[in-house]
């Protein structure tokens, strides 16, 4: 978490290039650029190594998304693989409207 220009996205694209270096499959996702699409995008994101979110407060509150990400959290844990998620608050800060998500935001 951290407010603007603090370098949430140059530490989550920074891990996503040492995953590509040590022949990891990345994949990094800055919402403000892509979250007006649906989240189609998190279908089948557990066959990656590394999954990097950034501006997650970009797409809170909209059902789909939450859902969406819900789910692709899940997938990745049971596939033992790893998300970096970033925002500008903390996960009880954002008002994430699915109570399923939110306690899993607060996991890590």
């Amino acid at each position: 978490m951290g407010c603007a220009r603090v370098g949430r996205s140059h530490l989550l694209q920074a891990a996503c290039h040492a995953a590509s270096d040590a022949d990891k499959r990345a994949l990094y996702l800055p919402l403000y650029d892509l979250g007006h699409f649906p989240p189609l995008m998190l279908e089948d994101i557990e066959r990656l190594d590394i999954v990097a979110i950034d501006d997650l407060e970009c797409v809170i509150g909209r059902k789909r998304w939450e859902e969406a990400l819900f789910h692709a959290f899940n997938r990745l844990r049971d596939a033992g693989k790893k998300l970096v998620i970033a925002a500008s608050a903390s996960p009880r800060q954002l008002n994430v409207v699915l109570p399923d998500l939110a306690s899993r935001l607060t996991w890590g």
